[in-house]
């Protein structure tokens, strides 16, 4: 995309490299880096999370919960797909035993 202002040529952005901040690390520890977009365990057609962003930030600590699910998600290889699948399941199970 080029930049314009009248009619002088600015610059260019690549408007693909135009990403967010990550909406649950901003609310559960006030910092964040850009949003990771499709490889985010939490996207499907956008973030998830932030369609229930004002209910997270009252509840700051399922924010810390989800940012370290995430986290624990995306240390798991997409070539095993099992293991991702029994690494959600025991975070999810933690506190219940």
């Amino acid at each position: 995309m080029e930049i314009r202002i009248g009619r002088v040529r600015v610059g260019s952005m690549d408007v693909s490299e135009h990403r967010p901040y990550c909406t649950i690390e901003l609310i559960a520890e006030g910092r964040a880096e850009r949003c990771p977009g499709g490889p985010c365990p939490f996207w499907q057609d956008g973030c998830v999370l932030d369609r229930v962003a004002d209910e997270l930030a009252e509840r700051r600590e399922l924010a810390q919960f989800l940012v370290e699910l995430r986290r624990n998600l995306e240390r798991t290889t997409a070539d095993d797909p099992e293991a991702a699948r029994a690494a959600f399941h025991r975070r999810l199970a933690v506190g219940k035993e």
